[in-house]
This record gives structure tokens, C-alpha cells and sequence, in this order.
């Protein structure tokens, strides 16, 4: 059995200053735009639409990794991230989500989001695992966890001065608290740093809660912050310590009537730019005083539509969302006072994508000047320079703090080396020029003497095995014995072995020793072949003091959970570095299913066996009953649980309902009044039932007197039940004896009180018995129009109620 043998390597390390990962953003109607290439790409792959808040994340190369709406998360295929729905931030809060790194990690993230208009949700936070599904990510279940409520629809991040942890920045509502927390690589601080500072964030007037919608920004520097209030038409700039996490010194911008929304700064710090209702203001920061700073307002632009959120973007450029247009607003020389700053209205098309108020939010830090990273090297080593932040930069000149190296101190490359002769400490300075600004950074490079001894450790020869000792890393070549060159060497016997190290980009050498011991198979046995029922799992626990452990699955605990089935070995290193394996089968058993059939209904007095065809398992039957079958005499719920050889069980259960013949009533005899609704009805659930007239209907509605009855069968049995209803007349009858039918609006018709809710039949005959009107529906509408002045004889005659009356009336024309 061979043994692998790993050598340590020093990596370069990266300085922790922002590279591309604000390089693809998403926002408005499906919008999309991608700097990766230094300048604005347009996107058309979004599955996104926002009204305002989005927020972005892409890797250090530039690779989208995830977006969001605050509400739903899309990964990079834009399909909705694992758990990626429910979060508490709303599309319509102008900032309604940032993605903050966790500081020190490639793995975790947190989302920060935002309710609208001071909602109850508040300032809330979700972490995402990048690595979850493969690498498209899963948010976790730390999900929608409280930091603040409620808060104005503000956030926003920048680097700790250590340029490692994180200030995340918010505002309390009804006060003049600013809020920071300090995000550090154990997780957030759970105490804020507050600075009562500013004005007031109030509900100016019960329906003005809109005082709560406006940006609040870092500048990249991490120096300025401004903050936006909509409705009391105002920009806060205050000073911000990264260090302490404190704000100072605020300056109030009062724009009138107007409603700020948007703030930015420019890259270098010096400009703010606000979007107010349709217009677009700068105002210089460098003024010596407050009110230098104030008198500097100036306006830049009037629009077409509503100017949203600004927003700086890696080519250091500042881009401005116009409210339902398909273009963006660009401020093209942001730094430059107006009009040099070459503001354009539709200065980027979306391809056809519509923009809404927001643009998405990112830490400012990623728009940092540009800066360079770099590492340790050994002597006599070319080291190579590569810029970061470099989007929309004109030039850079290098200085490598390398005098002795003459001309070859200086370069104007991008991407530049220098060839360091002896070892120090060297300052290497960066200075680059972007839109007409020109920025240095400078750091530190160390040139060691040579790598570092003991890359290789001492190791152990397991009983007769050969052993292989094998350096996993790159950029190495290795000389053993002083003839050997190979980055693998076997040895089969105990003894010293000298080994040379070399570095093939640096030319650095050292010299080791591996000293080999002999030492022991590593014992480890697994458990006989075995399984688990269906549904369940199987726990293999092999652990043993001082062992490592690797699974067929790459999994190293001494615990493996077997939910499959198939073949699981092990390969185990005792702390001897000696190995062992070992193998074991697991099969997964099927459960031994059964039915015990459908529910049932039996009726009073019956009984019937419950047998089920099945063999050889165990029966365990409601109160303990092991018997293989089951007498039923009474209403219960059956449960049976079998068992078969393998200890697999299973269960089903059966409900068994009692019956008797059915029981119900219609009620006494009754009357009921002409004119009513009056229904018969049966309880629907005791059975079956017919009608005196055949019906089946749940209900019965007599229509006159008499003799009503229903019979109801179900399963056991059928009953019946009679009822008489008698419709008598409720209301008083009044006739008049004389009615004046001549058109004066008074007395025209023969108006019979007392007939309005049933139907009456009327015959009116004249006083030598003819017959001149008659109707089986008198509705009060004769009016004699074919009769003279006289006595006429009537017949009023309900057939309901089998009543009439009959007399004589009197007309007069």
C-alpha cells in the first residue's frame, strides 16, 4: 500500500482590496449590465423585476454568483436559489437588500433587507452558502434574523479602516440615530456603535410616512456619508470614522419642495451628486467650511421622467436610473466640477430592458481607486505586479522601491514584474490616472532569503509496503539521494532520506530531510453485511483514538450514515500515518406492505374477522393483541403493525363506524300561513330518502294542505316519519263597497287589502249576472274600464286556503 506524503507550499496573498465583485449588476425590469470588460455590457438575462431595491454579487474574477430583489434570491443560472423565497425586504424599498461577504471566508455571505416605508420587518438579515447545490449556492436557515425595527428604507457598507472587517450602516426611525455594526469573520457584532447625530427621521404627518424613502451612501473611501429624505426634501452629508465606527459633523442640503431619492459620490470623494424629483445636482465637498460646501449646490440636469437611484459603477463612472425609460443616465467625468462632469441623459440603451427607480446596492468599498496585490517572494525572484480596480483607468506607472535597480525601477505596463536581486522589504507605489483624476497606492513587498526548512515531514514504512512520498503542490522540483530528480520518490526501507526543494519561479532552494520509521498496518474491521428497512438508515461507527478517516464518498468522520444501499469501505491512517481498509454491503430491505382494506360501516350487532394474507412476520394489533387475526364488534380504529424477519415494520390502520336504522323526524303538525315559505328537510348524512312524490331531494316544499311523509334507508335499515301542514290565511281581508274609477288619481281601482302576499282568483258579475271580469291572479289593477255607474256583484276566492268571499261594490264615474 503506498503512502502519500503532502508538502506545505506558501501561497501569494492577496491584499484584501476589492476586485470585480461589482462587476454585474441587475435591477428594473429584467435589466441587466456587465463592466467585466471595462466598460458596460447590456444584459438581457435577468430573471428579476424590481421596482426599486436589488442588490448583486459576483466572485473576485467577476463570475455573477447570486441577486435579489430583498424578497426572492436567483442564483447564477438565474433560477430561485434552494430556500431562496420569503426573505423580509420588499422590491418597492429604494434599498431593499446588500450582500456583504463574510470577512475571511469564500464560503458564506450575508443578505441584508429592508421593509418599505418603515414597515414592522425592518433591518434583517439572511446568509447564504455559496458552495450549497453544487455551487450555485442554498440560503441557510439563518434566515430573516432581526438586527433593527423599524428603520427608513436605508443601508449601506464600507471597509473597517483594517480593510478586512465591515461597517454596515442603518438609521433608526422617529430619532436621529445612526446605527453600525461591525462585521468581522466570528459574525456580526451584536452591540451597534450609535451616533445621535443630524435630524430627526419622523412620520412628518400621519400619511407622510414617505420620510422614509431616500438613499443613504457610503463614500468608496469610506470618509463621507450622505443620506437622502424624500419628504422633508433634504441631504444629510456627515463624517464617518472607519476606525470607530462614529459619525460627525452634519451638513443639511434643503432642496425647497423638491423630493431627494438618490446620493452618490464620485470616486475620489470630492463630489456628491442627489437626484431631486426630474434634476440632477452636484455639490463640491472641499469647501473649507459648511457653508462653502452648501453655496456649492449646483444643479445639473433637468430630465425627462423621474431621476431614481445613482449609483458609481468600476469604470468610475456614476449611472442614474430615469424612471420607466430604456436607458440610464451616466455622469461621465464624475469627479470634475459642472459642466465637465458631461452628464447625459440616455447615456447607456438596455436593449429593449425598462428601468424603475433603483439600481442595485453594493458595498462602496468595491469602487476604490485602483491598487495592486502582491506577496512574499524569496531572493532572486521575478515578481509579478497586477493592478486591481482598474476598470475605466487611463494609465498607471509602477515604482518598485528598487533604487539599485536603475531604469528598470520604473514601468507603465498594466500588468508589470520586477526582478528583485537581493532580499528586503520593498515599497512598491502605484500611481494611475481615471476620468482626470489621478490616484496612488503603495505597499509593502518582501523579498525573503530562501524558502522556509521542513516542507517535508518524517514518516513511517507500514509493515512491507512500499511508500510513496509525494508533494501534491505545483511550482516545486525535487532532488532526492542528490541524483533523483522527481516529484514522486518510493523507498521501501527505513532510513534518512535528503531531499532539494526548489521554487521554478523563484529560483529559491532549500534542503531537507525525511527521516523513515517503520511502523504497523493500521487495523480497522468493519461490521458484517448487514442493511436497514426502506425509509430508514444504518450508522457504521468505526472511531478509534488517533485515527483519520476517508469513506468511499470522501467523507472523513469516524460516522457514516448509510441511507442506501450498496458497498461502503473505508480507508483509515493511524496517527503513525500507517493505513488500513476494509469493506462491508448494505442492502436496503423492502417494507413488508399489507392493507388491511377501506374503512367500513357495519350496523348495530354485526361482527366480521380481520385476516390479512400475510406470512411469516410478527402481528402486534391494538391493545397488544399479537394474534393473526382481529375480531371487530364495535366502532374503533384498527391498527396492525407487522414485523417481518428483517425487524422492518409497517402499519396500517382501518376506522370501523357502527350504524343503526335511521333516526330522525319531520316534526310536529303545523300550520303555516299563506304565503310563507315554509321547507321539510333530512339530515343528508343518515341515508337515502324518498318523498311522498318521489323525490329524493334533500328537502320538501308544500304547496297547499295535507299529509306529508319521507322514508330514509341506509345500510341497516328503513324509517319513515308523517307530517300535516295546514296553510291557513294570517292576514285581514278588506273589501270596499264603492270605488270611483274616473282618472283623478284617487280611488281608481278596486284595492282589496289583504291579498298582497297570495294569489286570489276574482269574478265580478253585473247586477243581472253577467260575467265582465275575471282573473286567477288579482293584483288590485280592475279599474272598471268597460262598466257604467252601478252596482256590481264580486267573488274573491283563494283555492290555497279553500276560502271565499263574495258581496256587492258600488262604482261611480
Amino acid at each position: 500500500m503506498r503512502f502519500y506524503l503532502f508538502i506545505l507550499m506558501i501561497f501569494t496573498a492577496l491584499n484584501s482590496y476589492s476586485q470585480r465583485q461589482a462587476n454585474v449588476w441587475y435591477f428594473g425590469d429584467n435589466a441587466g449590465i456587465n463592466f467585466n470588460s471595462g466598460k458596460p455590457e447590456v444584459l438581457t438575462n435577468s430573471a428579476m423585476s424590481t421596482y426599486e431595491g436589488s442588490a448583486v454579487i459576483s466572485d473576485t474574477l467577476g463570475n455573477l454568483l447570486f441577486y435579489t430583489n430583498g424578497s426572492t434570491v436567483w442564483n447564477a443560472n438565474h433560477q430561485i436559489m434552494e430556500n431562496g423565497t420569503g426573505l423580509n425586504g420588499d422590491s418597492s424599498s429604494c434599498e431593499s437588500a446588500i450582500i456583504i461577504p463574510v470577512p475571511e471566508s469564500k464560503m458564506y455571505y450575508y443578505i441584508f433587507t429592508v421593509d418599505y416605508e418603515a414597515k414592522p420587518k425592518g433591518l434583517q438579515y439572511s446568509v447564504v452558502n455559496i458552495n450549497g447545490d453544487n455551487g450555485l449556492g442554498v440560503v441557510t436557515e439563518t434566515k430573516n434574523i432581526p438586527l433593527l425595527s423599524p428603520v427608513p428604507e436605508k443601508v449601506t457598507a464600507v471597509w473597517h479602516a483594517n480593510k478586512k472587517d465591515i461597517w454596515l450602516v442603518s438609521h433608526g426611525w422617529g430619532n436621529n440615530k445612526f446605527y453600525a455594526w461591525l462585521i468581522t469573520k466570528d459574525g456580526i457584532q451584536t452591540e451597534p456603535v450609535i451616533s445621535e447625530v443630524g435630524m430627526d427621521y419622523v412620520q412628518l404627518e400621519p400619511v407622510f410616512v414617505i420620510n422614509a424613502i431616500g438613499f443613504l451612501r457610503f463614500s468608496p473611501t469610506g470618509t463621507k456619508i450622505a443620506s437622502a429624505l424624500l419628504r422633508a426634501s433634504s441631504v444629510e452629508i456627515l463624517d464617518f470614522d472607519a476606525n470607530t465606527g462614529i459619525l460627525t459633523n452634519p451638513v443639511t442640503l434643503d432642496f425647497g419642495l423638491g423630493s431627494p431619492y438618490g446620493v452618490e459620490f464620485s470616486p475620489d470623494g470630492t463630489k456628491l451628486y442627489a437626484s431631486v424629483d426630474r434634476e440632477l445636482y452636484q455639490v463640491d465637498l472641499t469647501g473649507a467650511t459648511n457653508e462653502d460646501i452648501k453655496n456649492s449646490l449646483t444643479k445639473i440636469h433637468t430630465a425627462g421622467n423621474f431621476i431614481g437611484a445613482l449609483q458609481l459603477a468600476t469604470d468610475g463612472k456614476i449611472y442614474a436610473a430615469v424612471s420607466t425609460e430604456q436607458h440610464l443616465g451616466i455622469v461621465n467625468n464624475p469627479n470634475l466640477k459642472t459642466p465637465d462632469c458631461n452628464f447625459v441623459e440616455d447615456g447607456l440603451y438596455l436593449n429593449g430592458r425598462k428601468c424603475r427607480m433603483g439600481l442595485p446596492d453594493f458595498m462602496q468599498s468595491y469602487f476604490l481607486p485602483p491598487a495592486f496585490r502582491t506577496g512574499n517572494y524569496c531572493e532572486k525572484t521575478l515578481v509579478n505586479f497586477n493592478p486591481t480596480n482598474t476598470a475605466g483607468t487611463d494609465s498607471v506607472s509602477w515604482n518598485f522601491g528598487d533604487e539599485k535597480s536603475g531604469i528598470l525601477n520604473t514601468d507603465t505596463a498594466y500588468n508589470s514584474s520586477h526582478y528583485y536581486e537581493n532580499s528586503g522589504t520593498y515599497t512598491v507605489e502605484l500611481t494611475s490616472r481615471k476620468s482626470g483624476t489621478t490616484y496612488k497606492y503603495s505597499q509593502d513587498v518582501i523579498i525573503a532569503d530562501s524558502p522556509a526548512k521542513g516542507l517535508i515531514s518524517d514518516t513511517t514504512i507500514c509493515g512491507n509496503n512500499e511508500i510513496e512520498i509525494y508533494p501534491p503542490y505545483k511550482n516545486y522540483s525535487y532532488k532526492w539521494n542528490n541524483e533523483i530528480v522527481d516529484t514522486v520518490f518510493y523507498a521501501s526501507k527505513t532510513g534518512k532520506y535528503p531531499v532539494e526543494i526548489t521554487n521554478i519561479y523563484t529560483s529559491c532552494k532549500i534542503s531537507d530531510t525525511v527521516n523513515i520509521t517503520e511502523g504497523t498496518l493500521a487495523e480497522i474491521i468493519l461490521e458484517k453485511d448487514t442493511g436497514f428497512c426502506k425509509n430508514d438508515f444504518y450508522t457504521i461507527n468505526i472511531y478509534k483514538k488517533g485515527y483519520s478517516y476517508k469513506w468511499q464518498d470522501n467523507s472523513t468522520d469516524s460516522v457514516i450514515i448509510a441511507n442506501k444501499a450498496g458497498k461502503y469501505f473505508v480507508n483509515v491512517v493511524d496517527s503513525l500515518g500507517c493505513k488500513g481498509s476494509d469493506t462491508v454491503n448494505i442492502t436496503e430491505y423492502p417494507l413488508p406492505e399489507f392493507s388491511l382494506g377501506e374503512d367500513t360501516t357495519l350496523c348495530t350487532g354485526g361482527f366480521y374477522i380481520l385476516k390479512p394474507d400475510i406470512s411469516e412476520v410478527l402481528f402486534l394489533w391494538n391493545d397488544s393483541i399479537t394474534d393473526n387475526k382481529y375480531i371487530v364488534d364495535k366502532q374503533e380504529v384498527i391498527r396492525l403493525q407487522i414485523t417481518d424477519t428483517n425487524l422492518c415494520k409497517f402499519t396500517d390502520s382501518l376506522n370501523v363506524i357502527y350504524k343503526t336504522t335511521p333516526d330522525f323526524s319531520l316534526g310536529k303538525d303545523t300550520s303555516v300561513c299563506d304565503g310563507e315559505y315554509f321547507e321539510l328537510s333530512v339530515n343528508t348524512d343518515i341515508g337515502d330518502f324518498i318523498w311522498n312524490d318521489k323525490s329524493n331531494l334533500p328537502y320538501f316544499i308544500p304547496d297547499s294542505s295535507g299529509t306529508y311523509y319521507v322514508n330514509v334507508t341506509n345500510k341497516c335499515g328503513t324509517s319513515s316519519d308523517t307530517i300535516s301542514v295546514t296553510f291557513i290565511f294570517c292576514d285581514k281581508i278588506k273589501i270596499p263597497n264603492v270605488f270611483t274609477p274616473n282618472s283623478d288619481g284617487k280611488n281608481d281601482f278596486f284595492y282589496i287589502e289583504g291579498i298582497k302576499n297570495t294569489t286570489w282568483s276574482l269574478k265580478i258579475y253585473s247586477r243581472w249576472g253577467s260575467l265582465i271580469f275575471e282573473t286567477d291572479n288579482y293584483k288590485n289593477d280592475w279599474k272598471a274600464e268597460n262598466s257604467e255607474t252601478g252596482v256590481y256583484y264580486y267573488l274573491l276566492y283563494n283555492r290555497k286556503i279553500n276560502k271565499t268571499y263574495t258581496g256587492f261594490v258600488h262604482i261611480y264615474k
